[in-house]
């Protein structure tokens, strides 16, 4: 008989396999990191305006040095954002945006009379230049989606928010020939905006139109593109031992990650080690016996009430497991909570 051996990575939280640093003296798993903890994906993205000026946005942590300044981030990540001329001058000094939480930017486009149009998400309190906006959401670890506009001299006109998402969310943005702004979303959590919900499982959508001035515009249903990406069942759920699992089942990333740290899991079997690792990796409960406890959201086929609260109401798989979702298991499961 085949014994597995224990590597010590494979009980690391996934930030720490991904090199993230956490502030000295925090534990290993922060009490402000809610949900599945997906890791920290720095990126960039840039636009170029009739002039030729490049504008260039992203998320940072810590500090950043950029066209002869530097940015501090007032903690988790922020939001930069840059303009130089041709001749690599800076048209204006590099801003900073954002908060405490995980802010980003993941969208951005140039307008014709050269104004800047930035999309992506922020938690909590987050301030873009002179304007101060509060994420509207049901508990600190969802994101607001947001769209800011700022006149060719880096100047911010308007900022709103125009979605919810319970996980990170890749939010993209174009500008039409009308000048109408619009707005684009990918990922695989659900996404709220005014007109309902969508459960994105790895869906590409058009999530808003906006006008210049960030009103809202209707856009008839038959106009919306969806680019799907169609999800792969997992043969058992990742929370009981069983054979082997294909990474990139189930509904969002977990068994992918687990896979990433221990190839065992997806080609040998899954094991109870594997099990284990969807709280370790993920921080996602299979212990059913804690229903009734509020905390870290269960694996969304964790048992059959878990499942039937994930079907009505993804947050519970997906942020947190508030005391609405312990009522909706007593409601729709009947489990006897005290």
């Amino acid at each position: 008989m085949t014994v597995r051996r224990r590597s010590v990575t494979r009980t690391r939280s996934i930030l720490a396999l991904a090199g993230l640093a956490l502030a000295a003296g925090c534990a290993a798993r922060r009490p402000h990191t809610f949900g599945i903890p997906m890791p920290l994906k720095l990126q960039t993205v840039v636009a170029v305006d009739r002039q030729g000026n490049e504008i260039l946005a992203g998320s940072f942590p810590g500090h950043l040095r950029i066209a002869g300044a530097e940015l501090v981030s007032a903690g988790g990540t922020d939001i930069f954002l840059s303009k130089t001329a041709p001749n690599g001058a800076p048209v204006f000094p590099p801003q900073r945006f954002g908060g405490p939480g995980e802010d980003a930017a993941t969208g951005l486009a140039v307008d014709d009379d050269g104004s800047i149009v930035l999309a992506g998400t922020f938690q909590g309190d987050a301030s873009f230049g002179s304007q101060a906006i509060k994420a509207d959401v049901r508990h600190p670890g969802q994101r607001a989606v947001f769209v800011a506009r700022l006149n060719p001299a880096g100047q911010i006109q308007w900022v709103k928010q125009i979605a919810t998402a319970n996980v990170p969310t890749q939010i993209s943005v174009a500008i039409r020939p009308d000048h109408n702004i619009l707005v684009g979303a990918s990922g695989t959590g659900t996404i709220a905006n005014r007109t309902g919900s969508a459960d994105l499982g790895g869906e590409s959508i058009t999530l808003d139109l906006l006008s210049p001035k960030g009103d809202f515009i209707q856009q008839p249903d038959g106009l919306k593109i969806r680019a799907l990406t169609i999800p792969v069942d997992c043969v058992h759920s990742p929370c009981s031992a069983g054979a082997f699992l294909q990474a990139g089942c189930g509904p969002d990333d977990c068994v992918s990650w687990i896979c990433s740290v221990d190839s065992y899991c997806c080609n040998v079997a899954w094991d109870s080690i594997c099990v284990g690792e969807v709280g370790s990796v993920c921080e996602r409960r299979c212990d059913c016996s804690t229903i009734c406890t509020q905390g870290i959201p269960f694996y969304p086929s964790a048992c059959g009430c878990t499942a039937q609260v994930y079907s009505q109401d993804p947050y519970c798989g997906e942020t947190w497991w508030d005391s609405i979702c312990v009522s909706e298991a007593v409601g729709w499961c009947h489990i006897p909570c005290q």
